[in-house]
């Protein structure tokens, strides 16, 4: 049998996804799959594809910063207003590198969308230098979360907007049974950041029927998820959008958002 290996060293560096939209990777791996098997919520499909690879992902591997090369990959971006920041892993396990990216990238004109579940706190120096640089600070949230986790992640989007910077509350929503932990730190969740004027970014959880939090679910308003494979139902469910109650939610970061940092429910 082959044996699971760690993500090779890499130099940080422009990637494209499956629609060719460009994006950077800070780490790869990350500690989300040490905290929980499966990632987060027995969710997660950068875990999916690393399995996929043999790849190790509870091994972060933080990348090799080139200023000359990123900057040379970022001046042949044409027709892009944002690069995304972490796809195959987490910004706050290298905050002192997502702040010199995501400069990199607002001096070429681009919004920074830097997208984390904020396992680290960043400095509050970090946290003003990521603001200069106007980076979108997507901070994701759930009423899976442990109630020190969403202490954590609304703290810091609070820090963020009060030093100026752009911070929007990724939820990823499910439709919890009314009266569920889950279901109350949900709605917690919407109220604080409408009370803060936080923008919402919702983000549908996809689940399997095997995971702990199913039977807390209303399977009623549940489907099956459509893969983005093979264009048919596959083995997860999804509710879609319950929340913002539309698959136009956005940030506002980006001049031709195209649900790039979110995707959309039957995706």
């Amino acid at each position: 049998m082959c044996e699971y290996h760690k993500y090779n060293d890499f130099t940080i560096g422009l990637s494209d996804n499956r629609k060719s939209r460009h994006f950077i990777d800070i780490t790869k791996g990350c500690v989300g799959a040490k905290v929980t098997e499966g990632g987060c919520y027995h969710s997660c499909f950068s875990l999916k594809m690393a399995k996929m690879a043999r790849v190790d992902f509870t091994q972060t591997v933080i990348g090799t910063f080139n200023t000359n090369l990123l900057l040379r990959q970022l001046k042949r971006v044409k027709n892009q207003s944002y690069i995304r920041i972490g796809v195959a892993g987490d910004p706050s396990e290298a905050w002192g590198l997502t702040v010199k990216v995501s400069q990199l990238v607002h001096n070429m004109g681009m919004a920074p969308i830097v997208t984390t579940k904020a396992w680290r706190e960043p400095t509050p120096g970090q946290l003003k230098e990521m603001a200069k640089a106007k980076a979108f600070l997507h901070v994701s949230c759930s009423g899976l979360d442990q109630d020190h986790e969403i202490e954590r992640r609304v703290r810091i989007l609070q820090q963020y907007k009060a030093c100026g910077g752009n911070p929007v509350m990724r939820i990823v929503s499910a439709p919890f049974k009314f009266g569920t932990e889950e279901q109350k730190r949900q709605d917690w969740l919407v109220l604080n950041a409408a009370k803060n004027k936080i923008p919402i970014l919702e983000t549908p959880l996809r689940v399997f029927k095997n995971v702990w939090y199913f039977d807390k679910m209303d399977k009623t308003k549940l489907k099956h998820h459509i893969s983005i494979f093979s264009g048919k139902p596959d083995s997860q469910f999804t509710a879609g959008f319950i929340l913002t109650n539309s698959p136009n939610n956005m940030c506002y970061a980006c001049k031709e958002c195209e649900n790039e940092c979110q995707p959309k429910a039957e995706e």
